[in-house]
Protein backbone atom coordinates (compact mmCIF):
# COMPACT_ATOMS: atom_id res chain seq x y z
CA UNK A 1 0.00 0.00 0.00
CA UNK A 2 0.86 3.37 -0.83
CA UNK A 3 0.09 6.57 1.05
CA UNK A 4 1.26 9.86 0.04
CA UNK A 5 1.54 12.85 2.24
CA UNK A 6 1.04 16.40 0.76
CA UNK A 7 3.91 18.56 1.66
CA UNK A 8 1.96 21.28 3.22
CA UNK A 9 2.87 23.40 6.49
CA UNK A 10 1.57 21.67 9.48
CA UNK A 11 -1.77 22.95 11.21
CA UNK A 12 -0.95 25.78 14.63
CA UNK A 13 -0.40 23.88 17.45
CA UNK A 14 -3.29 23.07 19.94
CA UNK A 15 -4.40 26.44 22.40
CA UNK A 16 -4.73 24.62 25.91
CA UNK A 17 -4.62 27.92 27.51
CA UNK A 18 -7.77 28.96 25.45
CA UNK A 19 -9.10 25.22 26.07
CA UNK A 20 -8.87 25.93 30.05
CA UNK A 21 -10.63 29.14 29.77
CA UNK A 22 -13.41 28.23 28.22
CA UNK A 23 -14.21 25.66 30.72
CA UNK A 24 -13.23 28.51 33.49
CA UNK A 25 -15.85 29.81 35.45
CA UNK A 26 -17.00 33.58 35.36
CA UNK A 27 -19.78 35.94 36.87
CA UNK A 28 -21.07 35.10 40.52
CA UNK A 29 -23.84 32.55 41.49
CA UNK A 30 -25.36 34.89 43.82
CA UNK A 31 -26.61 37.27 41.00
CA UNK A 32 -27.16 35.04 38.49
CA UNK A 33 -24.35 35.49 36.30
CA UNK A 34 -22.49 32.51 36.76
CA UNK A 35 -21.63 30.69 33.91
CA UNK A 36 -18.94 27.81 32.62
CA UNK A 37 -18.88 24.56 31.46
CA UNK A 38 -19.88 22.58 34.74
CA UNK A 39 -22.75 24.74 35.85
CA UNK A 40 -24.47 25.08 32.19
CA UNK A 41 -23.92 20.98 31.81
CA UNK A 42 -25.98 20.53 35.14
CA UNK A 43 -29.70 19.98 35.72
CA UNK A 44 -29.66 22.01 38.97
CA UNK A 45 -26.81 22.89 41.89
CA UNK A 46 -25.01 20.54 44.10
CA UNK A 47 -27.13 19.89 47.12
CA UNK A 48 -24.27 20.02 49.58
CA UNK A 49 -21.73 22.66 48.95
CA UNK A 50 -18.10 21.66 49.64
CA UNK A 51 -14.68 22.96 48.26
CA UNK A 52 -14.05 20.39 45.50
CA UNK A 53 -16.55 22.74 43.50
CA UNK A 54 -14.94 26.56 44.73
CA UNK A 55 -13.45 26.59 40.88
CA UNK A 56 -16.75 25.32 39.15
CA UNK A 57 -18.94 27.99 41.09
CA UNK A 58 -16.52 30.64 41.09
CA UNK A 59 -16.47 31.34 45.06
CA UNK A 60 -15.06 29.84 48.17
CA UNK A 61 -16.70 27.39 49.67
CA UNK A 62 -16.71 26.24 53.57
CA UNK A 63 -14.03 23.17 53.89
CA UNK A 64 -15.37 20.00 52.65
CA UNK A 65 -18.49 18.74 54.53
CA UNK A 66 -17.58 15.23 54.80
CA UNK A 67 -19.82 11.90 56.93
CA UNK A 68 -18.02 10.33 59.43
CA UNK A 69 -19.05 6.56 60.30
CA UNK A 70 -21.01 7.08 63.53
CA UNK A 71 -22.81 10.34 62.01
CA UNK A 72 -26.72 10.05 61.99
CA UNK A 73 -27.45 13.29 60.20
CA UNK A 74 -25.89 16.07 58.35
CA UNK A 75 -25.64 19.79 58.91
CA UNK A 76 -24.79 22.49 56.04
CA UNK A 77 -26.06 25.43 54.42
CA UNK A 78 -27.55 25.21 50.54
CA UNK A 79 -25.86 27.52 48.16
CA UNK A 80 -27.20 30.60 48.13
CA UNK A 81 -29.18 30.24 51.55
CA UNK A 82 -28.05 32.05 54.78
CA UNK A 83 -29.94 29.03 56.95
CA UNK A 84 -28.45 26.04 58.06
CA UNK A 85 -29.90 22.54 57.15
CA UNK A 86 -30.10 19.79 59.45
CA UNK A 87 -31.07 16.18 57.10
CA UNK A 88 -31.22 12.72 59.00
CA UNK A 89 -29.57 10.61 56.91
CA UNK A 90 -31.94 7.23 54.93
CA UNK A 91 -29.95 4.45 56.18
CA UNK A 92 -29.59 2.13 53.32
CA UNK A 93 -27.77 -1.24 53.11
CA UNK A 94 -26.24 -4.21 50.60
CA UNK A 95 -25.23 -7.74 51.71
CA UNK A 96 -23.73 -10.31 49.21
CA UNK A 97 -22.51 -13.00 51.24
CA UNK A 98 -23.20 -16.61 51.76
CA UNK A 99 -25.41 -16.73 55.11
CA UNK A 100 -25.45 -12.91 55.52
CA UNK A 101 -27.64 -13.15 52.05
CA UNK A 102 -29.39 -16.27 50.06
CA UNK A 103 -32.22 -16.87 48.35
CA UNK A 104 -34.42 -18.23 51.10
CA UNK A 105 -36.62 -20.57 48.69
CA UNK A 106 -33.28 -22.41 47.17
CA UNK A 107 -30.57 -21.21 50.00
CA UNK A 108 -28.55 -19.99 47.11
CA UNK A 109 -26.00 -17.19 47.72
CA UNK A 110 -27.49 -14.21 47.24
CA UNK A 111 -27.10 -10.20 46.45
CA UNK A 112 -29.76 -7.88 47.91
CA UNK A 113 -30.41 -4.25 48.69
CA UNK A 114 -32.03 -3.67 51.95
CA UNK A 115 -32.12 -0.82 55.07
CA UNK A 116 -29.84 -0.68 57.94
CA UNK A 117 -32.19 -0.70 61.57
CA UNK A 118 -32.62 2.80 63.16
CA UNK A 119 -31.42 0.40 66.15
CA UNK A 120 -27.54 0.09 64.49
CA UNK A 121 -24.48 1.50 65.82
CA UNK A 122 -21.09 1.24 64.73
CA UNK A 123 -20.82 -2.01 66.54
CA UNK A 124 -23.63 -3.67 66.42
CA UNK A 125 -25.29 -3.34 62.28
CA UNK A 126 -28.34 -5.08 61.80
CA UNK A 127 -29.46 -4.77 58.12
CA UNK A 128 -33.08 -6.11 56.70
CA UNK A 129 -32.32 -7.14 53.03
CA UNK A 130 -35.66 -7.39 50.70
CA UNK A 131 -36.48 -8.54 47.14
CA UNK A 132 -37.89 -6.54 44.68
CA UNK A 133 -41.46 -7.39 45.17
CA UNK A 134 -41.14 -6.91 48.71
CA UNK A 135 -42.76 -3.44 49.97
CA UNK A 136 -40.81 -0.42 49.00
CA UNK A 137 -38.59 1.26 51.25
CA UNK A 138 -37.48 4.57 48.80
CA UNK A 139 -39.85 6.41 48.86
CA UNK A 140 -39.18 10.02 48.23
CA UNK A 141 -41.29 13.90 47.47
CA UNK A 142 -40.19 15.30 44.41
CA UNK A 143 -38.69 18.50 43.37
CA UNK A 144 -40.09 21.07 41.29
CA UNK A 145 -36.59 24.04 41.65
CA UNK A 146 -37.08 24.51 45.32
CA UNK A 147 -34.53 25.03 47.81
CA UNK A 148 -33.89 22.51 51.19
CA UNK A 149 -35.47 24.21 54.32
CA UNK A 150 -35.55 21.70 56.65
CA UNK A 151 -35.61 17.91 57.80
CA UNK A 152 -38.18 16.47 56.41
CA UNK A 153 -37.41 18.28 53.32
CA UNK A 154 -40.69 19.75 51.45
CA UNK A 155 -38.62 19.53 48.06
CA UNK A 156 -37.79 15.96 48.39
CA UNK A 157 -34.57 16.03 49.48
CA UNK A 158 -32.59 13.28 50.89
CA UNK A 159 -29.10 11.78 51.95
CA UNK A 160 -28.48 8.14 51.80
CA UNK A 161 -26.11 6.18 54.03
CA UNK A 162 -25.30 3.05 51.84
CA UNK A 163 -23.64 0.77 54.74
CA UNK A 164 -21.73 -2.76 52.03
CA UNK A 165 -21.49 -6.00 54.28
CA UNK A 166 -20.34 -7.76 51.78
CA UNK A 167 -17.10 -8.23 50.06
CA UNK A 168 -17.71 -6.89 46.20
CA UNK A 169 -17.72 -3.36 45.02
CA UNK A 170 -21.13 -2.70 43.25
CA UNK A 171 -21.41 -0.44 40.69
CA UNK A 172 -24.96 0.97 41.42
CA UNK A 173 -27.31 2.93 39.37
CA UNK A 174 -30.06 5.30 39.98
CA UNK A 175 -32.49 5.25 37.32
CA UNK A 176 -33.99 8.51 35.70
CA UNK A 177 -32.45 10.83 38.64
CA UNK A 178 -28.73 11.57 39.48
CA UNK A 179 -27.03 11.71 42.71
CA UNK A 180 -24.07 13.85 44.30
CA UNK A 181 -21.18 11.72 46.21
CA UNK A 182 -20.16 13.55 48.98
CA UNK A 183 -17.55 11.05 50.56
CA UNK A 184 -16.88 7.48 51.47
CA UNK A 185 -15.75 6.24 54.83
CA UNK A 186 -14.52 3.03 56.16
CA UNK A 187 -15.59 1.24 59.26
CA UNK A 188 -12.49 2.74 60.93
CA UNK A 189 -13.28 6.30 59.93
CA UNK A 190 -10.70 6.59 57.72
CA UNK A 191 -12.66 9.41 55.04
CA UNK A 192 -12.49 8.74 51.23
CA UNK A 193 -12.86 11.62 49.35
CA UNK A 194 -14.26 11.27 45.65
CA UNK A 195 -11.94 10.69 43.23
CA UNK A 196 -12.40 14.06 40.85
CA UNK A 197 -14.61 11.89 38.02
CA UNK A 198 -17.27 11.28 40.31
CA UNK A 199 -18.11 15.12 41.13
CA UNK A 200 -20.89 16.52 40.01
CA UNK A 201 -24.34 14.39 39.14
CA UNK A 202 -23.56 10.77 38.76
CA UNK A 203 -25.96 8.06 37.54
CA UNK A 204 -23.42 5.03 38.64
CA UNK A 205 -21.15 5.19 41.32
CA UNK A 206 -19.19 2.57 43.28
CA UNK A 207 -20.04 0.98 46.38
CA UNK A 208 -17.17 -0.39 48.28
CA UNK A 209 -17.33 -3.09 50.84
CA UNK A 210 -16.94 -2.45 54.45
CA UNK A 211 -17.77 1.23 53.67
CA UNK A 212 -20.13 3.45 53.86
CA UNK A 213 -21.24 5.65 50.68
CA UNK A 214 -22.82 8.71 51.05
CA UNK A 215 -25.14 10.53 48.17
CA UNK A 216 -27.73 13.56 48.46
CA UNK A 217 -30.39 13.23 45.94
CA UNK A 218 -33.41 15.41 44.78
CA UNK A 219 -35.24 13.70 41.87
CA UNK A 220 -36.82 16.62 39.67
CA UNK A 221 -40.13 16.82 37.78
CA UNK A 222 -39.45 16.44 34.23
CA UNK A 223 -40.73 19.44 32.21
CA UNK A 224 -43.10 17.25 30.04
CA UNK A 225 -45.98 17.88 27.60
CA UNK A 226 -48.29 15.09 28.69
CA UNK A 227 -49.34 13.72 31.98
CA UNK A 228 -48.31 10.46 33.77
CA UNK A 229 -50.55 9.05 36.05
CA UNK A 230 -49.38 6.86 39.00
CA UNK A 231 -48.19 3.77 38.60
CA UNK A 232 -50.62 1.09 40.40
CA UNK A 233 -49.86 -2.70 40.24
CA UNK A 234 -49.52 -6.12 42.31
CA UNK A 235 -46.22 -6.39 44.04
CA UNK A 236 -45.23 -9.42 42.80
CA UNK A 237 -47.35 -9.26 39.20
CA UNK A 238 -46.53 -13.03 38.67
CA UNK A 239 -48.78 -14.09 41.34
CA UNK A 240 -52.82 -13.30 42.18
CA UNK A 241 -53.68 -10.38 44.49
CA UNK A 242 -53.87 -11.87 47.77
CA UNK A 243 -51.33 -14.47 47.54
CA UNK A 244 -49.40 -15.43 50.19
CA UNK A 245 -45.50 -14.37 49.57
CA UNK A 246 -43.85 -14.37 52.63
CA UNK A 247 -45.63 -16.21 55.58
CA UNK A 248 -43.77 -17.79 58.68
CA UNK A 249 -41.34 -16.85 60.88
CA UNK A 250 -38.41 -15.25 59.92
CA UNK A 251 -39.61 -14.63 56.48
CA UNK A 252 -39.02 -10.76 56.39
CA UNK A 253 -39.46 -7.95 58.98
CA UNK A 254 -40.51 -4.46 58.33
CA UNK A 255 -37.66 -1.38 58.80
CA UNK A 256 -37.69 -1.72 62.31
CA UNK A 257 -36.73 -5.17 62.94
CA UNK A 258 -40.36 -6.43 63.76
CA UNK A 259 -41.94 -9.86 61.85
CA UNK A 260 -44.49 -9.81 59.35
CA UNK A 261 -46.59 -11.62 57.07
CA UNK A 262 -46.39 -10.86 52.96
CA UNK A 263 -49.85 -11.07 51.18
CA UNK A 264 -49.29 -10.06 47.45
CA UNK A 265 -51.56 -6.51 47.40
CA UNK A 266 -51.86 -3.56 44.64
CA UNK A 267 -49.94 -0.53 45.51
CA UNK A 268 -49.63 3.18 44.71
CA UNK A 269 -46.03 3.50 43.17
CA UNK A 270 -46.04 6.91 42.20
CA UNK A 271 -44.29 7.84 39.24
CA UNK A 272 -41.79 4.12 39.47
CA UNK A 273 -38.18 4.79 39.21
CA UNK A 274 -35.40 1.85 40.63
CA UNK A 275 -32.17 1.53 41.46
CA UNK A 276 -30.18 -1.50 40.82
CA UNK A 277 -26.58 -3.34 40.65
CA UNK A 278 -25.23 -2.92 37.00
CA UNK A 279 -23.51 -6.11 37.38
CA UNK A 280 -25.90 -8.02 35.29
CA UNK A 281 -25.79 -11.02 37.17
CA UNK A 282 -26.63 -9.28 40.14
CA UNK A 283 -29.47 -7.39 39.10
CA UNK A 284 -31.13 -9.81 37.25
CA UNK A 285 -31.05 -11.92 40.43
CA UNK A 286 -32.68 -9.48 42.95
CA UNK A 287 -30.48 -7.06 43.70
CA UNK A 288 -32.84 -4.15 42.31
CA UNK A 289 -35.61 -2.13 44.85
CA UNK A 290 -38.27 0.43 43.39
CA UNK A 291 -38.17 4.24 44.01
CA UNK A 292 -41.67 5.46 45.10
CA UNK A 293 -41.28 9.48 43.72
CA UNK A 294 -44.38 11.06 45.03
CA UNK A 295 -45.11 13.79 42.58
CA UNK A 296 -47.80 16.46 43.20
CA UNK A 297 -51.12 16.27 40.98
CA UNK A 298 -52.17 19.25 38.98
CA UNK A 299 -54.68 21.60 40.56
CA UNK A 300 -58.49 21.76 39.39
CA UNK A 301 -60.02 23.91 37.21
CA UNK A 302 -63.57 25.99 37.46
CA UNK A 303 -64.27 24.65 41.33
CA UNK A 304 -67.59 26.12 42.17
CA UNK A 305 -70.40 25.37 43.79
CA UNK A 306 -73.83 25.01 41.16
CA UNK A 307 -76.29 27.39 41.83
CA UNK A 308 -77.69 27.53 45.90
CA UNK A 309 -77.93 23.91 46.09
CA UNK A 310 -75.04 21.36 48.51
CA UNK A 311 -73.05 20.58 44.64
CA UNK A 312 -69.71 21.61 44.54
CA UNK A 313 -68.29 20.71 40.86
CA UNK A 314 -64.86 21.10 39.42
CA UNK A 315 -62.23 19.77 36.80
CA UNK A 316 -60.16 16.73 37.51
CA UNK A 317 -57.20 18.22 35.21
CA UNK A 318 -54.67 15.61 37.02
CA UNK A 319 -54.13 12.13 36.25
CA UNK A 320 -52.28 11.17 39.09
CA UNK A 321 -54.36 12.12 42.55
CA UNK A 322 -54.90 9.59 45.20
CA UNK A 323 -58.25 11.52 46.13
CA UNK A 324 -59.82 14.89 46.84
CA UNK A 325 -60.36 15.90 50.30
CA UNK A 326 -63.18 19.00 50.46
CA UNK A 327 -62.67 20.65 53.60
CA UNK A 328 -64.68 23.89 54.93
CA UNK A 329 -63.91 27.10 57.04
CA UNK A 330 -66.94 28.50 59.48
CA UNK A 331 -65.39 28.93 62.86
CA UNK A 332 -61.60 29.83 61.28
CA UNK A 333 -60.48 26.32 61.73
CA UNK A 334 -60.42 24.13 58.31
CA UNK A 335 -62.55 21.00 58.71
CA UNK A 336 -62.72 17.76 56.83
CA UNK A 337 -66.73 17.49 54.60
CA UNK A 338 -66.30 14.95 52.34
CA UNK A 339 -63.45 12.50 51.21
CA UNK A 340 -63.45 11.17 47.57
CA UNK A 341 -61.10 8.45 46.57
CA UNK A 342 -60.24 8.37 42.67
CA UNK A 343 -59.19 6.14 40.25
CA UNK A 344 -56.01 6.91 40.01
CA UNK A 345 -56.09 5.87 43.77
CA UNK A 346 -54.86 2.99 45.53
CA UNK A 347 -57.50 0.27 43.82
CA UNK A 348 -58.04 -1.47 47.36
CA UNK A 349 -59.74 1.61 48.95
CA UNK A 350 -63.30 1.78 48.29
CA UNK A 351 -64.97 4.63 47.33
CA UNK A 352 -66.36 6.92 44.75
CA UNK A 353 -64.66 6.73 41.75
CA UNK A 354 -65.44 9.96 40.02
CA UNK A 355 -64.70 11.03 36.12
CA UNK A 356 -64.02 14.42 34.77
CA UNK A 357 -65.88 16.99 35.20
CA UNK A 358 -66.50 15.62 38.88
CA UNK A 359 -69.68 16.32 40.47
CA UNK A 360 -69.84 15.53 44.58
CA UNK A 361 -72.72 16.27 46.34
CA UNK A 362 -71.99 17.31 49.77
CA UNK A 363 -74.56 18.30 52.53
CA UNK A 364 -72.78 20.41 55.12
CA UNK A 365 -75.40 19.98 57.64
CA UNK A 366 -74.80 16.08 57.69
CA UNK A 367 -70.67 16.31 57.73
Amino acid sequence: MLIKVNDTPPAASFDLAALQNEFKSKGNISDGTLTGAFVDSQDHDIIVPQAYYNESYNTSFPANVVVNIADTFLNFTPINQSNNVQLFFKNKAIHDEMGGAFDREYGRMSVQFGVDSPFSSALTANTYLYNYADPPTEVIQSSIGMTPIGDPLEDGTQIWKITSKGVDTHPVHWHMFEVQLLNRVAWDNNIREPEPYELGWKETLKVNPLQDTIVALRPIVPDLPFDIPNSIHLLDVTMPDGAPLKVGPGLIADPNGQPISLYNHKINFGWEYLWHCHILAHEENDMMRPILVAVAPDPVANFERVGTSRTLRWMDNSTDEVRFIVQTNVTGNWTTAGVVNTATGPQRVLGNILTSPLDLSIDITEW
